[in-house]
């Protein structure tokens, strides 16, 4: 269902201020307020559907619900899923498009819903990502304060660039803002774009069970909140990193000598410790309902698979072919381009007139 037009109206005393901080280039913070209620605007902005509203994501490519709370025994709402967006770009002759896996979770009791960037999937150009979106009570009992705060750093982008990439950051979630006030006032004329969402809160896209037997990533491929060993999940977490890092810095270098110690090794990484390829699932070991035991056994399986990869990487090193090599310096070039493109808005609707006329 496309979004219908209505009685446009500004949203206004939108707060943003993006900056520099410690590992990563862009720390994003910002607050508006949306004329919903608190819940209302929870379950819009978690919508499985919401690519509809939403300029920068063209369409929601894949999504499954790795954990949910009535599956622990208290159907509250929360929920774990991991999901894929994919956007398409545009330079010059050149197209294409980026898709971003994040692993969500949603809590609507507490009103917050975290992001981070998953483990695996997607070519995002990006290294690291991590946000918390918080819906608290509005002005009224009808509005809603809706708070961001988001770290997001660019994989392969010069700091020369820094500044360019945290206004394109900025710009983001100004549009964010931005096209959820415009969903909202479509709600409140009794035109909503989207289906309710207690109909399609479990919505799986692109997922059938057949992909945990091929490719297992995650632990709610088995029984989620059935029952197990009682392992101490951040003590099994804890074995992981030091053993992929060993694997890691081991297969590295070839020489005698002293090591680095693996546990600083992950310290130095931008964002720190969560910055690791494991960072979603030391996320997920907080919530309530996830086993030591599928924990372990997720564990056992990423680290299996480290070990594979950094042997054969050894063993064969890939050859990085030229279209692979062009395909990532146009992201890059993608990534600069919006950037500056973010300082100056006008430039976007002229240059769209440009390519209508040629």
């Amino acid at each position: 269902m496309a979004p219908q037009a209505v009685q446009t109206q500004e949203l206004q005393d939108i707060k943003l201020h993006a900056r520099r901080a410690p590992g990563v280039a862009a720390r994003v913070s910002a607050e508006c307020v949306l004329p919903l209620p608190r819940r209302a605007a929870f379950e819009l902005f978690a919508h499985p559907d919401n690519a509809a509203i939403f300029r920068g994501i063209n369409r929601c490519t894949y999504r499954h619900v790795l954990w949910a709370s009535s599956e622990a025994g208290r159907a509250d709402g929360r929920q774990t899923v991991e999901v894929e967006n994919e956007s398409d770009w545009h330079f010059l002759w050149f197209k294409g498009s980026i898709r971003t896996r994040m692993v969500v979770h949603e809590d609507p009791a507490a009103g917050t819903i975290h992001v981070r960037l998953a483990p695996t999937g997607g070519n995002a150009p990006l290294q690291h990502l991590s946000a918390l979106w918080k819906f608290e009570q509005g002005p009224t009992p009808s509005s809603c304060r809706l708070t961001i705060e988001e770290d997001v750093h660019p994989r392969g982008l010069p700091p020369l660039f820094f500044n360019a990439f945290r206004a394109m950051a900025a710009l983001q979630i100004r549009k964010t803002f931005e096209d959820l006030h415009a969903e909202a006032l479509r709600i409140n004329a009794g035109q909503p774009s989207l289906p309710p969402y207690a109909t399609v809160a479990r919505k799986e896209i692109g997922w059938s069970p057949d992909d945990c037997s091929a490719a297992p990533t995650h632990g709610s491929c088995g029984a989620p909140g059935a029952g197990g060993s009682a392992a101490d999940p951040s003590s099994v977490l804890a074995a992981a990193y030091e053993a992929e890092s060993a694997t890691s810095t081991g297969s590295s270098g070839g020489g005698g000598g002293p090591r680095a110690s693996p546990r600083r090794d992950l310290l130095l990484r931008p964002g720190g410790l969560r910055s690791h390829p494991l960072g979603s699932l030391l996320d997920m070991a907080c919530l309530n309902g996830v086993t030591g035991a599928t924990l372990a056994a997720e564990v056992a399986a990423k680290a299996a698979a480290a070990a594979a990869a950094a042997a054969a990487a050894a063993a064969a090193p890939p050859a990085v072919s030229l279209p692979q090599r062009l395909y990532a310096l146009l992201q890059k070039l993608w990534v600069v381009s919006n950037a500056a493109l973010g300082a100056a808005p006008n430039a976007v609707a002229e240059l769209e007139e440009m390519a209508v006329l040629v």
